[in-house]
């Protein structure tokens, strides 16, 4: 059995899946309450399913970008686990979550995930195949212009705010999805493939993805210069 973390945003994701299989999960609006109804939610996930951690094969957790506290509280979690257990680890990056429904449409996509104070992360795939460590932009989406070309696909937790704001156009080929836009099975077909193939991470050395301070300012400082 492997079981799924994603606390990648306010919206929290729990899975206990079968060689990649979903057979539980939960999906919840926790918004800033990760590290209080996280570990019991596991606990809870777990025995309904009739299983105990020592069940576990592997961890799967979504290692961002998002909430810098959200992200954390999930990898963190996930690495102890992992090290209780001596069991092996992926971290899948938030952005493959949300685009992988859309894999075999082939083309472009871009995926916009919260970050919060009127700011997304936009992470962009060229090619028809997952390139992990994508490049992460950081815009401010009331004030920066959004390009977007008319054969990209356009998805994440952030579109419906986007269009709300008039920052991309509906009429572009937009993903139109209410939030929760992630999905476990997902997650659960990502990290199984990698787990199968051998793509597993240092427990201890895993870290979430998120924009450094000083990436931000440089970000902020470029901003106000244009």
């Amino acid at each position: 059995m492997e079981l799924g973390i994603d606390t990648s945003t306010s919206y929290a994701s729990l899975s206990l899946s079968d060689s990649g299989q979903v057979v539980k999960h939960q999906t919840w609006l926790s918004k800033r309450n990760h590290s209080v109804e996280l570990v019991p939610a596991i606990s809870c996930l777990v025995e309904n399913a009739g299983i105990s951690l020592k069940n576990l094969e592997v961890i799967f957790v979504a290692s961002g970008p998002g909430s810098f506290s959200s992200v954390r509280v999930g990898v963190t979690t996930a690495k102890g686990i992992a090290a209780g257990l001596n069991i092996p680890i992926v971290g899948i990056p938030t952005a493959d979550i949300e685009r992988h429904p859309y894999l075999k449409l082939g083309g472009e996509v871009s995926v916009f995930l919260p970050a919060g104070r009127g700011r997304v992360y936009r992470i962009d795939y060229q090619e028809n195949n997952f390139n992990q460590g994508q490049e992460v932009e950081l815009v401010y989406f009331h004030k920066d212009e959004i390009v977007i070309n008319e054969e990209q696909i356009v998805c994440g937790e952030s579109v419906e705010e986007l269009i709300n704001s008039g920052s991309i156009d509906r009429s572009l080929n937009v993903i139109e999805i209410a939030p929760p836009t992630r999905s476990v099975s997902a997650m659960a077909s990502i990290g199984w493939l990698r787990f199968k193939e051998g793509l597993v991470d240092d427990v201890a050395g895993l870290e979430p993805i998120y924009m450094q301070s000083s990436q931000i300012e440089s970000a902020e400082r470029a901003r106000r210069k244009n």
